[in-house]
């Protein structure tokens, strides 16, 4: 492999997770079932001796100048777009979080014309889907990401630039939309747009006892891809 390639294996090794919450509150404490060590099939290019499955957690950061105009360290936040807030009835008690490019619209439609509109197939499961993205320095595709959001109402966008290290940006958004528009829903999935649900078999999850217990996170966790510490973490 080359140096360049195994630099970058190393410092983007990760754990990836297709994450289900279930939630009083989304910013609380969760606590996880301890991770089963397994060090065979380590991926090519990560040396073991620097990698490890059970990870110290890194400090909290705090951030005492943060407000409710703040997403974590951006300040003077706001939303470009906003979908359609939860019902006050409560009727939803899934809301799923898409992470989404600005001009992956066919993405979107194969969403809302497949298993986004599932909620008339299940009785027990009815669905808000809402797309999360980031602004475009394009006038023209952010015209047309306006016209899709007054069609359909299931766009958050946010006020800083859509690139890869600006995903955790995306993620807290979600998360804050949900805790502000969407409160009343039992469960929250995240997942991004290239991703097909199983409605049946993720309504049979959610209906397990694990699922039901509140503050839990219910993911897939990708064993052969261990935390690569840096020199001197």
């Amino acid at each position: 492999i080359p140096m360049a390639l195994r630099a970058k294996l190393k410092r983007n090794a990760s754990i990836l997770c297709l994450v289900v919450f279930t939630y009083i509150v989304v910013f609380k404490a969760v606590h996880l079932p301890a991770v089963i060590d397994q060090t065979d099939s380590m991926p090519r290019g990560l040396n073991p001796q620097r990698c490890v499955h059970d990870p110290v957690p890194c400090p909290r950061i705090v951030y005492p100048e943060r407000d409710n105009e703040s997403l974590i360290d951006l300040k003077n936040f706001s939303y470009v777009l906003d979908a359609k807030p939860c019902s006050e009835s409560g009727e939803e008690n899934l809301l799923v979080l898409v992470h989404s490019a600005a001009d992956h619209f066919a993405q979107r439609d194969s969403i809302r014309t497949s298993w986004g509109a599932g909620s008339g197939w299940l009785k027990n499961l009815t669905i808000k889907v809402v797309f999360l993205l980031a602004k475009t320095p394009e006038e023209s595709l952010q015209d047309l990401i306006a016209h899709e959001n007054r069609r359909h109402g299931d766009t958050v966008q946010g006020d800083f630039v859509d690139s890869y290290h600006n995903l955790t940006y995306k993620h807290v958004m979600g998360l804050r939309w949900a805790v502000d528009r969407c409160a009343s829903v039992d469960h929250v999935l995240k997942m991004d747009d290239d991703i097909f649900v199983h409605l049946f078999r993720l309504s049979e999850i959610l209906g397990s006892a694990a699922a039901m217990k509140p503050r839990t996170i219910l993911c897939y966790v990708q064993k052969q891809m261990p935390v690569s510490r840096s020199e001197g973490g």
